[in-house]
C-alpha cells in the first residue's frame, strides 16, 4: 500500500494532506477557508442557500432550500456540478434533512467533490428514523463481487450536524486520499433510546486509506447520567489515516481504530467518557 498509494509523511502540515487528499492542481484557498470572513462564491462552485439563509445568500445561490426535505436540493446541486466534481457550498442557514428511507435522507458525493459549509452557522438537522445505518454525508466506495471501486478526493468541511435518532452524520467507506474537516455534531435523540441504540458518532470510516480527519466534535445529550454509546470517530480496518484534533464529549470513546494501522493520531480529548481511544 506505502508503494502502490504513497505513504504519508508524518511531519506534513495538515494544508500539505489537505493537497494529496484533494488531489493535484488543487486550490490552496480552502485549506486556509475562513467562513466567518463572510460569503464568497468560488468560480466553478455551486451554491446552495437554506429556507431561513440571508438575502443576499439567496440572491447568490443557484439552489434555494424549502425547509423540508432538503437533503434532496442539496443532493440536486450535487448532481448538476459539470463533469461530476466540484465544490458544492452551503450558505449559513438550518437545512432539514428528509425523514425516510436511506436512499431518500442522505446527500451522497462521488469522487472530487467537496460540501462546504459556512462553518458552525451551516446547521444539518437529520431527523430520528429507525435505521441506525442512515447519515446525512456518504463519502463511499463499493466492494461489489471481490471488486473494490474506491472514492477518491471527495470531503465534507465546516458545518454542524444536529442528529435526532440513531445515526451518525458522515460515513466514509472505500475512501483513499479523503477528508472530514471541522464538522461538529449534536446527538440529541430522545432518552427513551436504550444503551446500545443512543449514538453520539460523528464520523464513521471503514476499508479507507490515506484519508485527513482533522478538527472534529461529537457531543451525547441523551442521558445526563451516562455516555452515548458510539465513538466520536469510529474506524474499521483503515491504513496510513491522519487523524488530528477529535473531541468527544459524552461519547463511549473519542477513538475506535479497529483493525487500523500504520495511522497518526494527535490532538485527542474526551470528557465525560467511558474510555479515550479503543
Amino acid at each position: 500500500w506505502g508503494t502502490a498509494y504513497g505513504a504519508w509523511d508524518f511531519a506534513e502540515q495538515p494544508v500539505r494532506a489537505l493537497e494529496r487528499c484533494l488531489g493535484s492542481g488543487c486550490e490552496r484557498w480552502l485549506a486556509d477557508y475562513q467562513p466567518e470572513e463572510g460569503l464568497a462564491v468560488m468560480p466553478g462552485s455551486v451554491l446552495v442557500a437554506a429556507s431561513d439563509s440571508s438575502s443576499q445568500a439567496k440572491a447568490r445561490a443557484d439552489f434555494i432550500c424549502s425547509g423540508t426535505q432538503d437533503n434532496a436540493t442539496i443532493q440536486a446541486a450535487v448532481d448538476v456540478l459539470s463533469g461530476g466534481a466540484g465544490l458544492i457550498q452551503l450558505a449559513a442557514g438550518s437545512y432539514q434533512f428528509a425523514e425516510g428511507a436511506d436512499a431518500t435522507e442522505e446527500v451522497v458525493l462521488k469522487s472530487g467533490q467537496v460540501v462546504l459549509g459556512a462553518g458552525p452557522g451551516t446547521v444539518i438537522i437529520q431527523p430520528s428514523n429507525s435505521d441506525s445505518s442512515n447519515r446525512a454525508f456518504r463519502i463511499n466506495g463499493t466492494y461489489v463481487g471481490g471488486v473494490q471501486t474506491l472514492i477518491e478526493h471527495a470531503g465534507v468541511c465546516h458545518l454542524h450536524v444536529i442528529h435526532l435518532g440513531r445515526s451518525s452524520p458522515i460515513s466514509m467507506q472505500h475512501a483513499r486520499h479523503c477528508f472530514v474537516r471541522h464538522v461538529s455534531s449534536l446527538g440529541a435523540g430522545p432518552a427513551t433510546y436504550p444503551i446500545g441504540q443512543a449514538k453520539a458518532m460523528n464520523v464513521s470510516c471503514t476499508f479507507c486509506s490515506h484519508c485527513l480527519i482533522e478538527e472534529i466534535e461529537a457531543r451525547a445529550v441523551y442521558d445526563a447520567d451516562a455516555p452515548g454509546n458510539w465513538n466520536a470517530v469510529n474506524f474499521s480496518r483503515c491504513y496510513a489515516m491522519l487523524v488530528r484534533g477529535v473531541r468527544g464529549f459524552r461519547t463511549r470513546s473519542v477513538i475506535d481504530a479497529w483493525g487500523t494501522r500504520s495511522s497518526y493520531f494527535s490532538d485527542l480529548y474526551g470528557e465525560y467518557c467511558d474510555e479515550g481511544m479503543d
